[in-house]
């Protein structure tokens, strides 16, 4: 999802030289719900190989399985079912190593594990006031490895209406912290 922040050509530098051998990063980047669609998330996914300079990514996500407004400049060529069937190809072709999708809820995840490759990663958002446990422990049960975001809490503020961030600024969350010298 290069168009939300994500620099992978700075990136691709970076690793290039950083001298650390390939094997030894992973390196996962998103598809933009813009390029949603079996061919879109196929160029997507060279385009970000190239700009990453890399011959594979360890793990490629479908950012959202929906554009909506204000997100998207353009319509869709398809849908989060289309991009899935490609990323499973490439996944087959071994240019990911791993596929996987965020903001899964509990209907998305019914037809994600019935996918001839089912993901392997979810990402979702999780902090302490938002443990998204249901979707956790199917993940768990069906061996896909969970991703939290926003594990500090800046959904709160960005999109639930909070002034201050609950995680930030409780007390007990602080205390804790202090504790173990894991502040500033």
């Amino acid at each position: 999802a290069y168009q939300w922040g994500y620099h992978e050509d700075e990136v691709g530098v970076a690793v290039k030289e950083s001298g650390v051998p390939r094997n030894e990063l992973f390196i996962q980047s998103k598809i933009f719900p813009e390029d949603l669609g079996f061919a879109a998330t196929k160029r997507a996914v060279e385009v970000s190989l190239q700009r990453l300079q890399l011959a594979y990514l360890d793990s490629m996500l479908i950012h959202k399985p929906h554009c909506w407004e204000g997100a998207c400049s353009k319509k869709p060529e398809g849908t989060w079912q289309d991009s899935w069937r490609s990323l499973q190809e490439l996944y087959r072709a071994g240019k990911v190593h791993a596929i996987g999708i965020c903001d899964v809820d509990g209907v998305l995840m019914d037809s994600l594990v019935e996918q001839d490759v089912k993901p392997h990663i979810i990402q979702n958002w999780m902090d302490p006031f938002h443990q998204d446990k249901e979707i956790r422990e199917r993940c768990l049960a069906e061996g896909i490895q969970y991703q939290g975001y926003s594990t500090l809490g800046p959904q709160w503020v960005h999109f639930r209406g909070f002034s201050d961030n609950p995680v930030l600024t409780n007390p007990t969350l602080n205390a804790i912290a202090r504790a173990h010298s894991a502040t500033e």
